[in-house]
């Protein structure tokens, strides 16, 4: 028996849903309006499993816009159907059946119409002249899968008898075997395209006439909309199957081309990609687009179906999106460091947002790393090296296709290349005696500190990151504080070692954080201990170790606490990580190798260009980290001849 078309008011199901009015009804829609970069804002989900007030669709391919009826019409391939919804609202209209579709008459030749020729009910394509035109592709010919599959356009219009002011199928005609309609639309004032791949044609109904192939430079295409005779989007989408559905992600993208007699030029500025719009909120719908199949732009609204088949609940939805002009970039950058000392180079990065392939993401950046108002840098992540003292302004101006952002700044503090800090040499007796080094400022003497008269038993001395206050290690692995001008007290120590009546400790180094630290045994051993109730640090990756040999003597740890340097008796340094997620530094250089007396401590300048060790005698010795080796430190404590200076530690640059 015919199954007949069925039609429902869709008055009580737009009540239902409370929505407003989308689009201007009656007539044409409203053209597409022109900006340089678009972005699409996500607005609303059109749910198909149901359709509001009606069916479940079973796998929504194609969507083609009636303006004079504010109707969408939606085929659905899985189920051989074509829906009618409401452009406005959703709520559905009615449906066509494949049933429907096999009434209609033969245009031309071909193998009579039935059922398998609407079995892959593909696009819908309406001419703006009172006629639908509905595809059927290169598939499926169930229940007998197989050649020959009888790829069919239909055309429908509402002058069919009994079907009168509403579309109903009225003719079709026979594509040849191989041909494929999967995605189609009309370009006004020449008629339709169809496509797949990377190819699309012209073709005329009438006549049956199919135009050569058009190779276009996206692929696969799964939809072609036109908006004007010289704009047409075309959708490409491939689904990654591998992913589930709060992963799955494809390359869903809508691109524009713009049309000048035979050439077809993608519009850059005009990419939309689809993956990369979320939706707010917790339904499985909210995912956004990932396989994308069609869209139809009606105005400034773009609606895409998608042909996700593993979404939970097994919808296949509409996505609604506002197309706005999108807003030039908001600049934003890092400098890294921001204070050194000249020479020294800073890494600029880059942070202005949007970031790509967001709509209006920077193309090109102009930096002026001095403040005089010319163009030093054109490139994304410049570096730029000071050779002057002194504060420089650094601006940056982030340009895209949609306009450029306001300037914004950092400054940059050079300091001259001998303005380094002192520290402190520590004797054997738990004497702390201040140097300084270059042009740099001598410290003030700490308070508080641990004093054994002619008892050789301190072994290592650390300053906090903030400099105002220390520890002294005695040879068991006792830590006994200090303070620094007016500072507080250290925190208290738990969880360190502690060898009661032999002497292997040999080093200390503080975390900058200030939540713990490290004390090197003379094997080289490395154990950590806590500050102020913290947890214990993690344990250092990559240190030496001399088994049963008093080999180690100092250690140091970089700025940022993700890595550090254990020296041994003969200066060399060794790197370490911070964890098994720190970072080894860079090699130091110009370390000084010294036979007659052994290095008994290091301490790395807070900017980690460069450090000090000490020998047994109270010589400093400066080394570079990547850079020239920083001046010779002037040493309040300098014993010739006598093996009495057991460690250093250096001040925060001020």
């Amino acid at each position: 028996m015919k199954r007949v078309r069925t039609r429902l008011g869709a008055v009580t199901a737009a009540m239902a849903l409370g929505a407003t009015t989308l689009i201007t009804l009656g007539g044409s829609a409203h053209a597409l309006t022109e900006v340089p970069v678009p972005q699409l804002n996500f607005e609303k989900v059109i749910p198909s499993k149901p359709f509001s007030g009606g069916p479940s669709a079973s796998d929504i391919e194609g969507l083609g816009y009636v303006s004079g009826d504010d109707s969408t019409w939606v085929a659905d391939d899985n189920g051989d159907k074509v829906y009618e919804i409401s452009t406005s609202t959703g709520a559905w209209k009615s449906t066509l059946t494949a049933a429907d579709f096999i009434t209609a008459t033969q245009v031309g030749t071909g193998t009579a119409s039935d059922i398998t020729r609407a079995d892959d009910l593909e696009s819908v394509v309406s001419d703006g002249a009172g006629n639908l035109y509905v595809t059927s592709g290169n598939c499926c010919n169930t229940p007998t899968p197989g050649p020959p599959y009888f790829p069919t356009v239909y055309k429908l219009t509402k002058d069919v008898p009994g079907h009168v002011g509403a579309f109903y199928p009225k003719q079709w005609q026979a594509l040849p075997e191989g041909q494929d309609p999967t995605a189609a639309g009309w370009r006004p004032g020449v008629g339709m395209y169809y496509g797949k791949g990377t190819k699309i044609k012209t073709y005329d109904f009438a006549t049956n006439a199919i135009g050569s192939d058009i190779s276009m430079p996206v692929s696969p295409i799964v939809g072609i909309d036109f908006t004007s005779a010289n704009v047409a989007f075309i959708t490409t989408a491939t689904v990654n199957t591998a992913s589930g559905r709060t992963t799955a992600t494809s390359d869903s993208t809508i691109h524009r081309f713009d049309i000048s007699g035979s050439t077809w030029t993608e519009n850059l500025n005009w990419k939309l990609p689809l993956a990369s719009i979320g939706a707010p909120g917790g339904s499985t719908l909210d995912d956004g687009v990932i396989d994308a199949r069609d869209t139809s732009i009606v105005g400034d609204k773009v609606f895409v179906s998608d042909g996700y088949d593993s979404r939970s609940g097994g919808d296949h939805p509409i996505y609604v999106y506002n197309l706005v002009a999108a807003p030039g970039p908001t600049a934003a950058f890092s400098a890294v460091p921001s204070t050194g000392r000249a020479p020294y180079t800073v890494q600029f990065t880059d942070q202005s947002t949007p970031v790509a392939p967001a709509a209006g993401h920077p193309t090109s950046w102009a930096w002026d790393f001095d403040g005089n108002g010319t163009t030093d840098s054109t490139l994304q992540n410049p570096t730029h090296q000071y050779t002057v003292a002194g504060t420089y302004t650094v601006k940056l101006i982030a340009t895209s296709a949609a306009g450029s952002s306001a300037p914004v700044t950092h400054d940059i503090t050079v300091k001259a290349a001998t303005a380094l800090p002192g520290g402190y040499t520590l004797d054997g007796y738990g004497g702390l005696h201040p140097f300084k080094a270059g042009t740099g400022t001598l410290p003030v003497m700490p308070t508080g500190g641990p004093y054994w008269n002619g008892w050789d038993i301190a072994r290592g001395v650390a300053v906090s990151a903030n400099g105002s206050n220390g520890f002294v290690l005695d040879g068991f692995g006792g830590l006994h504080p200090f303070r620094i001008g007016g500072g507080p007290a250290p925190a208290a120590v738990s969880g360190g070692p502690y060898w009661n009546g032999w002497d292997i400790a040999r080093g200390i180094a503080l975390l900058p954080n200030g939540n713990g630290g490290y004390i090197l045994d003379g094997f080289g051993g490395v154990h950590p201990f806590a500050l102020g109730g913290h947890s214990m640090p993690p344990a250092l990756v990559g240190t030496p170790y001399w088994p049963n040999q008093d080999m180690a003597q100092g250690i140091t740890i970089t700025a940022d606490g993700k890595g550090g340097y254990v020296n041994d008796r003969g200066g060399v340094l060794h790197r370490f990580k911070v964890g098994n997620s720190g970072t080894l530094p860079p090699r130091a250089n110009s370390v000084a190798h010294i036979s007659i007396v052994p290095v008994q401590g290091v301490s790395l300048l807070s900017d980690d260009t460069g450090g000090f060790t000490v020998d047994g005698w109270g010589g400093l010795h400066g080394f570079g980290v990547g850079v020239q080796a920083p001046p010779s430190g002037q040493a309040s404590g300098y014993w010739p001849n006598w093996n009495i200076a057991r460690d250093i530690a250096t001040m925060p640059d001020a």
